[in-house]
């Protein structure tokens, strides 16, 4: 049993190296300034998740934060969604994900708009009062000096889509961290019970 917890313990130190390693690839200037940062980011993001997973299951439950699995499922809403909802939302594509000041960022790309050219970087905020972390706001901000920038209303929603459909689970695990980091807790999901063995003579 020693030898076999010691094994998964330094397999749980393999799959951490690894997602540092990643995250610095995805994160990487000429990954995301490349023609195909958006297939490269989702290529990337398909290994981030199954090591997350792979390590989730190494890792004893009293010792980490829940998972996604573990938790209701939010339902979540764009901050203003009804003032947003009259303005044509503008295509997103996600290109990296990072970290400013504790905060999850998001760097996208907006075909077509002159406007945003190049990729804009957004802080992800939950605006709730009810604390259920369910109302997403982004905030544009300048990626050298991270003040504030206006935004036009349609990249916000777009935004929003494309972080739904593209990258959920990440968005996920940030509301557990926010959660966790504001002792707010998360209502667990009901998980279904392992079947039972068949008796012997079944």
């Amino acid at each position: 049993m020693k030898k076999e917890q010691e094994q998964q313990k330094e397999r749980a130190g393999v799959l951490r190296d690894l997602l540092d390693n990643l995250a610095l690839i995805m994160t990487d200037a000429q990954v995301m300034e490349a023609s195909n940062a958006a297939t490269n980011f989702r290529n990337l993001l398909a290994i981030d998740r199954w090591l997350n997973r792979d390590l989730a299951t190494l890792v004893a439950r009293r010792t980490r934060p829940p998972i996604p699995a573990e938790v209701v499922r939010a339902n979540y809403r764009l901050h203003r969604q009804d003032e947003l909802a009259s303005e044509p939302a503008f295509p997103a594509e996600i290109v990296g994900i990072g970290a400013r000041h504790g905060a999850m960022t998001v760097f996208a790309r907006f075909p077509g708009h002159a406007e945003l050219a190049g990729e804009s970087e957004f802080i992800i905020r939950f605006k709730d009062d009810d604390q259920r972390l369910e109302i997403v706001e982004f905030q544009r901000v300048d990626s050298t000096t991270g003040a504030d920038l206006d935004t036009p209303p349609g990249a916000l929603a777009g935004l929003y889509a494309a972080m739904i459909t593209t990258c959920r689970n990440e968005l996920d695990q940030w509301r557990i961290a926010m959660a966790e980091f504001e002792n707010i807790r998360l209502e667990p999901a009901i998980l279904p019970e392992p079947l039972a063995k068949p008796p012997e003579d079944a």
